[in-house]
């Protein structure tokens, strides 16, 4: 194309150069050429412009030459075809741009609708062809000398702690893509980078990219100059940027400490002894490689080889972000996980987790099959069986301290504390599944989770009175390892003050005096901002007694508060919540034992000299409760004590306080032993319970009434309804059958409103499927809903109970006529519903009464 305008250079062809590439011009070009400097003013080369492009004059500011030079040609260049005269001019301007090995010329065309920038100044040559590739294979072909740049360019947005050497990590990753001896990870690196970039990219060329870069319209067709740098490299960049984030979150490249430990065997003891440890460095891949560790090395590029395993997110690049890149840089946090010695140790344990989350076959409770099935999964083109005859015994190890690490460095804050713990673990897997390997590793992780976890905070604990650990795993054989977890155990257990002070029978010992104190000095900073409300000498002789001791303690404790200046009645009954809360933590309670008896004697006292307090009441009955020690002789239906237990048990059943067998244990247990007014109260908060939930499914139903007899779930729901509301309870008084279908009818009221209770129960199909609801029977107030009169639909409650029992609702709010229970229910249920009634207003006092 540009041979063919030689021929007509000084009509349709105006070039420019610069004097750094004046030595680099080809001579075919020099007849047609003029060189910059040889204008002594800008004004020049402007009207050398304008003379080409029969335009304007234009002037600019701008100190930097090759700047100016792309400003004027921009300009003038869209100028010139901005003229309804010049569109079907055809002019080519062509920009020979010097780059550091070649140069490059710069094409404008009206043809070409094309913004080329000039982000190719750090990158060789480039053609025209290239423009129309994808990015991927126009980076296999430009990054090799520009890889460096733009990985260490990417890695200056990166974000460390100060703990991190930035300036020699630099260098390192420098070497990576150098050196001869890491072109398998440059190699690995490079593959990944072109798939991402593909996935980033959709697929786009170059020229796509940089025309949605470009502000086009109407006015504008032809090609623009924009001021962003290298696409290639921001491309490059941004994609390099998710690649070195999860290879530093692994700590792939850090130099990290690991400890070296020398042993000697004990001929006279068993077990190995540690003699000597010595701390070294283990500096990670690079060291692999230099030091031929082929392991390491093997496993961190085998590792990164798989994107299944080693999940890399694919940069989100858009026309938008490609501008902020320039217009606002960012930093990309490294978030420090636990250090790693295993290569992507994390990656691996992130898998696992994903596939017992996942895969139902590995919910088994045997491990040996859970170790089979987890093996066989697929990683990509791997498995984890796989990966067993490639990591040897001393690299799972490793592998199972990366785990202690992230688990477990709340408790265990140093080396040999851990150490232990993943010798026990190692144990466990090597016990349970018969082998030492990832797989195993992990599936002991998982089923013996909770004992592990017991093992970390002993661990801990022996190490608060003990420097040294005298049993150190060294054999791998099931023979042995067995036992060795045994004497472990023994010796930690042993070793641990608390398993002498709190579990001895006699009282006689500083742990447990000292946690009494403690709390009780707690309890009164909160409560009285103090902590000497009780003389702890005179009335507890130095907490060496029980806190139940012939009941005296807590009268002591009590009276203490009441006497305090800062006490408060407010705050009494969560004063006493929070003590009998540290009596069942402190104090060993068996069942059916002494200090048990003397607690329930003092739940007991508590209620029978609280009764006023309705809020302590209801903790106390809830305690007496689950230590089956109720007053049978005062729940009688309407007694405060039988509302209130009754209260408790329901929010006990809806927070899932207690089971569905706990309870029907507590049933029993009144039965055999002829409380009967206490087994009524559970049995009647049981069915409360169970008509709420069965209301709450009906609310969130729809409901067809005109075909309710196929509506079977709605059908079904207030079967049962009907069911339970006439379940035979052992109730002689016949007003609490009222009551309860009241309670019923309120429930459904606060949940739907009256208006719904109207439709449904009143309506003929429904009275005819359910036949509890047709029929008025003394505890029915269901049968007393009619439908609402047609012309009275004003008021609701006329609608649905009758005239008659309106008339009967206002003569007892005048005081004209007596309230009878027996036959008023209904109206009841009016009363309950609204405060203000057709034409009529309830008074405070009528409402409080």
């Amino acid at each position: 194309m540009i041979t063919d305008q030689q021929k007509s250079a000084k009509d349709q062809m105006l070039m420019v150069i610069t004097n750094d590439v004046e030595c680099n011009i080809p001579l075919e070009w020099d007849h047609c050429t003029k060189k910059i400097g040889s204008f002594k003013k800008v004004s020049e080369f402007e009207k050398k412009v304008k003379d080409f492009l029969a335009i304007r004059n234009y002037a600019s500011n701008t100190e930097d030459l090759l700047e100016q030079v792309i400003i004027i040609l921009q300009i003038e260049h869209d100028l010139f075809y901005r003229v309804a005269d010049n569109q079907n001019a055809n002019k080519l301007i062509v920009l020979l741009i010097h780059n550091q090995e070649s140069y490059f010329p710069l094409i404008f065309r009206r043809k070409w609708k094309l913004v080329y920038v000039d982000h190719l100044l750090s990158t060789k040559s480039i053609s025209s062809k290239d423009l129309t590739n994808s990015v991927a294979d126009t980076i296999n072909k430009q990054c090799k000398s520009n890889l460096v740049g733009c990985a260490c360019r990417a890695f200056g947005k990166l974000h460390f702690p100060r703990s991190m050497d930035c300036l020699s990590e630099k260098k390192r990753l420098s070497d990576l893509f150098e050196k001869e001896e890491f072109k398998e990870c440059e190699a690995i690196i490079e593959e990944r980078l072109k798939i991402f970039l593909l996935e980033a990219t959709r697929k786009r060329s170059i020229e796509e990219i940089l025309r949605g870069l470009s502000f086009q319209s109407d006015k504008k067709e032809g090609p623009f100059f924009e001021k962003y740098q290298s696409i290639v490299d921001t491309l490059l960049i941004l994609t390099f940027v998710n690649v070195l984030l999860v290879i530093y979150e692994n700590g792939g490249f850090k130099v990290l400490p690991n400890l070296c430990f020398t042993k000697k065997k004990n001929q006279s003891i068993r077990i190995h002894q540690e003699l000597i440890y010595l701390c070294v460095c283990t500096k990670k891949y690079f060291e692999s490689k230099q030091r031929n560790n082929t392991e390491y090395a093997m496993l961190f590029e085998r590792a990164l080889c798989s994107s299944e395993l080693v999940a890399i997110e694919a940069p989100n690049i858009t026309t938008n972000q490609l501008v902020l890149i320039v217009i606002d840089p960012q930093l990309y946090a490294v978030r420090m996980r636990s250090k790693s010695l295993f290569p992507f140790s994390h990656c691996f344990h992130k898998w696992c987790q994903e596939q017992f989350l996942c895969n139902k076959d590995l919910a088994d409770d045997r491990p040996t099959y859970c170790v089979t099935t987890l093996e066989q999964i697929p990683i990509g083109n791997e498995n984890l069986k796989q990966w067993e005859l490639v990591c040897s015994e001393k690299a799972n190890r490793i592998y199972a301290m990366d785990l202690v690490r992230k688990y477990f460095s709340w408790s265990l804050h140093n080396c040999k504390q851990r150490r232990v713990l993943r010798d026990i673990i190692v144990a466990i897997a090597l016990l349970s599944c018969g082998k030492i390997s990832i797989a195993t590793i992990e599936v002991a992780m998982h089923c013996f989770h909770s004992a592990i976890s017991h093992y970390a905070h002993i661990i801990a604990m022996y190490f608060l009175c003990n420097t040294e650990f005298q049993y150190v795993y060294e054999d791998n054989s099931t023979n042995t390892v067995g036992q060795w977890l045994v004497d472990v155990t023994r010796c930690l257990w042993n070793s641990i003050p608390l398993t002498k002070k709190r579990f001895s029978h006699s009282g006689q010992f500083p742990l447990l005096e000292d946690v009494r104190r403690l709390e009780l000095r707690h309890l009164g900073l909160r409560y009285l901002s103090t902590d000497e409300f009780i003389n702890e000498e005179k009335q507890f002789t130095g907490f060496t007694q029980s806190l139940l001791k012939n009941g005296q303690c807590v009268e002591h404790i009590l009276s203490s508060y009441n006497g305090n200046r800062n006490s408060s009645n407010e705050k009494y009954p969560l004063f006493v919540r929070d003590l009998l809360a540290i009596i069942k933590r402190v104090e060993d309670m068996p069942k059916n034992s002494e200090p048990q008896r003397m607690y329930t004697s003092l739940l007991l006292n508590l209620h029978e000299k609280n009764k006023e307090d309705t809020f302590l009441q209801v903790q106390l009955l809830r305690d007496m409760c689950i230590h089956q020690c109720v007053n049978n002789n005062t729940l009688l239906l309407h007694s405060k004590d039988a509302v209130l237990l009754n209260r408790c048990l329901e929010q006990m059943l809806l927070n899932a306080d207690i089971d569905d067998s706990t309870i029907n244990s507590w049933e029993q247990y009144c039965h055999d032993h002829g409380h009967d007014k206490l087994e009524l109260v559970i049995k009647i908060s049981k069915l409360k319970i169970e008509l709420t939930k069965l209301i709450m499914a009906l609310i969130n139903i729809d409901i067809n009434v005109s075909s309710f007899e196929q509506e079977h779930d709605a059908h079904n729901l207030i079967e049962r309804m009907g069911a339970l509301l006439s379940s035979s309870l052992a109730l002689d008084d016949n007003s609490y059958k009222y009551m309860l279908h009241v309670w019923f009818l309120k429930q459904l009221h606060m949940c739907k409103g009256i208006h719904w209770i109207e439709v449904i129960f009143t309506h003929s199909k429904i009275r005819q499927a359910v036949p509890l609801f047709s029929n008025t029977v003394s505890p029915n107030t269901f049968g007393a809903l009619d439908p609402r009169p047609a012309q009275d639909f004003y008021n609701p409650l006329l609608g649905v109970y009758g005239k008659n029992f309106m008339d009967k609702v206002y003569r007892i709010i005048q005081q004209t006529d007596t309230f009878n229970l027996d036959i008023s229910c209904p109206m009841l249920a009016n009363f309950l519903f609204s405060a203000n009634l057709y034409n009529f207003s309830f008074e405070e006092s009528q409402l409080k009464g």
